[in-house]
């Protein structure tokens, strides 16, 4: 199987490709459904690390069975076991009982904590948090700053959205410095992680039992500061930064500095963040939560270059989306820096 062939003998059923540059359809041959995941080009290496990270965490959590791989110079793909029950969890949430979302969530969590979290721990260095920095957090700032479609916006100190005023991002350069990125994170626990823990790439489905439960699905191994914490942060990008829903817009108005779009909010999105925000209260010291909502942001400013180049239709509204994150958060956590 190659480039050029790839999906020859198959017929696709549904395309499931989110953010990345890689491509997830379900498919068809003439034996069994199955997912088919594949990149190109510099993508490729990026996927064969996703299926290596899953070979050496098969045993360790629910992941899911891969049935067939290939890899050359230029093209990567892995085929994945289809079961007839599977559905990503924003879909779960949204025709299932509350309670049952947040008892796999829940489930989620703690297998994380009793499994990979325990292996490879160690502690967050000064050369990861500039590593990270660097690349996460400046580089993406550069992007957004040098943006096209965000250029006329960056003329403006304050962003009118949907008639609230919002600082914009130069104003917020100070305090995402790489000195602020040492005092915050530094104390981080430092071990393997998922790295993409967002509500899409977990899969519900049922055990041997017969009972609802779940797989993990495309981890992200170019992290470079390997915390938990960037775990936990991944959730907010769900739950408190309602990323999935952002996705969904589809109206956006711009005249000079106001922005106006809309998206459907979600009551179980409201729910499941409130029942979150008392797990993060319970399970971690205030220093701890600071430190994942600050992640958060960082998450928010690594998605935009992808938004950048494949949805630009959508990068304003991404944008004035993390403005109002930048806002909320910093005003909580910011003063104390």
């Amino acid at each position: 199987m190659n480039i050029l062939n790839i999906n020859q003998n198959v017929s696709v059923i549904r395309d499931y490709s989110a953010g990345s540059n890689a491509i997830t359809i379900l498919c068809m041959d003439e034996k069994s459904k199955f997912y088919r995941k594949y990149a190109y080009g510099p993508d490729s290496d990026k996927l064969f690390q996703q299926i290596e990270w899953i070979k050496r965490n098969e045993t360790l959590l629910p992941l899911p069975q891969i049935i067939r791989k290939g890899k050359n110079e230029s093209f990567c793909f892995y085929d994945m076991a289809y079961n007839g029950y599977q559905m990503g969890m924003f879909e779960y949430a949204h025709s299932m009982p509350i309670y049952k979302t947040w008892d796999i969530l829940d489930r989620v969590l703690l297998k994380l904590e009793n499994s990979i979290y325990l292996c490879e721990t160690r502690s967050a260095t000064k050369e990861d948090i500039k590593a990270y920095y660097q690349n996460k957090i400046k580089k993406n700032i550069d992007c957004i700053l040098n943006c096209e479609y965000l250029l006329d916006l960056q003329k403006y100190e304050f962003i009118d959205i949907n008639g609230v005023r919002y600082k914009n991002l130069l104003e917020y350069i100070p305090l995402l410095s790489e000195l602020n990125a040492r005092l915050i994170f530094s104390d981080d626990p430092c071990s393997v992680i998922h790295g993409d823990l967002t509500l899409e790439n977990i899969i519900c489905t049922r055990n041997d039992l017969g009972e609802d439960y779940f797989y993990l699905i495309d981890p992200n191994t170019g992290n470079l500061h390997d915390s938990k914490y960037l775990d936990y942060a991944k959730l907010l990008q769900s739950l408190h930064g309602e990323y999935e829903l952002v996705k969904s817009v589809e109206h956006i108005k711009v005249n000079q500095n106001k922005v106006t779009f809309s998206y459907k909010k979600s009551i179980v999105y409201r729910e499941l963040y409130a029942l979150y925000q008392s797990y993060l209260q319970e399970h971690f010291d205030e220093a701890s939560i600071k430190s994942i909502y600050f992640h958060e942001i960082i998450h928010w400013l690594r998605l935009m270059p992808c938004q950048i180049k494949n949805n630009k239709g959508r990068v304003i509204a991404f944008y004035a989306r993390l403005l109002m994150l930048l806002d909320e958060i910093l005003k909580k956590y910011g003063k104390n820096i």
